[in-house]
């Protein structure tokens, strides 16, 4: 059986392929070029923070590879450790996502102080990112001294810094009506100054803030500025930015409605795909419905569902099972092996998904004497997974009893 589960793990690795390191986008909108993600590793173990916070989003957002929050939660615990704000705020946000410690609450609300402080020495020294993470944690806050706060730091990242998204999220802050932080005059202040601020951004190479930009003319102007918008999405889908990749395929396919612009659709949501594995959901349902001059094969198909079921998707997984086959064959082990690292490595995993991923291995022993203690063996580990799995909107119940039924004897 280990043998087995080696040769699935492989060929799903092998499904799974892409570039041999992808970029990766960081929250500030800078993207860490391929290149420097080769040497990711090497860097985070010489103890450069940056490094490690890197490879923490690469592996929480599913950038060119499996989303596998184990890696991730390390990795920003490293950035942490290393004094960096991002990874602490990270590392609190996930700390319950793989282990669930009891004190899981009380871990990450001692990481958010320490994020804060970190963010408040940088923000002195004039780090935009750092003025606008502090800001987005007090924003978060429910007193309105800490939304007070949040618009000082706000104002400083946009109209000392020159940073758009303090600028954009700083106008929806103070642009409530009824609320204490209601201010007209400084949500038109702070409005006036977004899109020069991106503008600024895309022009210095701040990749992401190229797709912020197109993102904010759309919702203040529409979409009737196509050309422009266009160079946007492929300036950014060019340097990293999956958004931008889907931004331009969307209007690729409005500009052209023949077999030339679907044609450029299907490259750009490839190259979406190829950035953020998460995205193959979109593109594995458009080469379910082809136009005439393009036709794709099933294995096609179900490599790119493949692709976005260890990028988090939930619904391309469930999809899988229908297309696979007999979980017996080789399509088949790649899928148990899917759904095995999302129930064990990916985030916010449904106590439902991991029954499931449970059931998988319970349906292959039957079908397979051979492999059936092992996979018995591999259902307890994930039906033991499945209790701890909490959900504050999902009703675990029938899943945790499943689970129980089963380690308590059951078939």
């Amino acid at each position: 059986m280990r043998i087995c589960q080696q040769l699935a793990v492989i060929g799903l690795f092998l499904l799974l392929s892409a570039p041999a390191a992808s970029q990766v986008l960081l929250p500030t909108g800078v993207v860490v070029s391929a290149d420097k993600m080769r040497n990711a590793d090497e860097a985070c173990d010489a103890k450069i923070a940056d490094a490690c916070l890197a490879i923490g989003f690469a592996e929480y957002r599913g950038m060119g590879r499996m989303v596998d929050m184990v890696k991730a939660t390390a990795a920003f615990q490293k950035a942490c450790e290393l004094g960096s704000g991002a990874g602490c705020e990270y590392l609190a946000a996930f700390i319950d996502q793989v282990d669930s410690p009891p004190d899981a609450e009380t871990k990450a609300k001692a990481l958010k102080v320490k994020a804060s402080e970190i963010y408040q020495t940088k923000c002195d020294q004039r780090a935009f990112a750092a003025c606008h993470s502090l800001a987005e944690l007090l924003a978060a806050g429910s007193s309105a001294s800490d939304k007070a706060r949040a618009i000082q730091f706000y104002s400083k990242s946009c109209f000392e810094l020159n940073y758009g998204l303090s600028c954009a999220r700083g106008a929806q802050l103070v642009n409530k009506p009824g609320t204490a932080t209601y201010d007209e005059d400084l949500a038109n202040r702070m409005t006036a100054a977004v899109e020069p601020a991106f503008e600024t951004e895309c022009r210095n190479g701040v990749i992401g803030s190229c797709e912020k930009l197109a993102e904010w003319i759309v919702e203040e102007r529409g979409e009737n500025e196509a050309s422009y918008l266009a160079e946007l999405a492929q300036q950014a889908c060019s340097g990293g930015v999956a958004g931008g990749c889907l931004r331009a395929a969307s209007i690729a396919q409005k500009m052209d409605q023949g077999q030339a612009g679907w044609d450029r659709r299907f490259s750009f949501m490839e190259a979406a795909c190829n950035l953020l594995l998460g995205t193959c959901d979109e593109l594995a349902d458009l080469m379910r419905r082809p136009r005439a001059g393009r036709q794709f094969d099933p294995d096609e198909i179900f490599r790119t569902d493949m692709r976005a079921c260890v990028g988090g998707i939930d619904s391309s997984c469930i999809e899988l099972l229908k297309i696979a086959g007999p979980l017996t064959s080789e399509n088949g082990s790649a899928v148990i092996t899917a759904f095995d690292h999302i129930c064990l490595r990916g985030h916010y995993t449904l106590a439902e998904f991991c029954t499931a991923a449970a059931r998988n291995h319970l349906e292959r022993a039957k079908a397979n004497p051979a492999t059936s203690a092992a996979d018995r063996a591999e259902a307890a580990n994930l039906y033991r997974r499945a209790l701890v799995r909490t959900d504050d909107i999902y009703n675990t119940d029938d899943a945790h009893g499943e689970a129980r039924a089963f380690l308590s004897g059951g078939t």
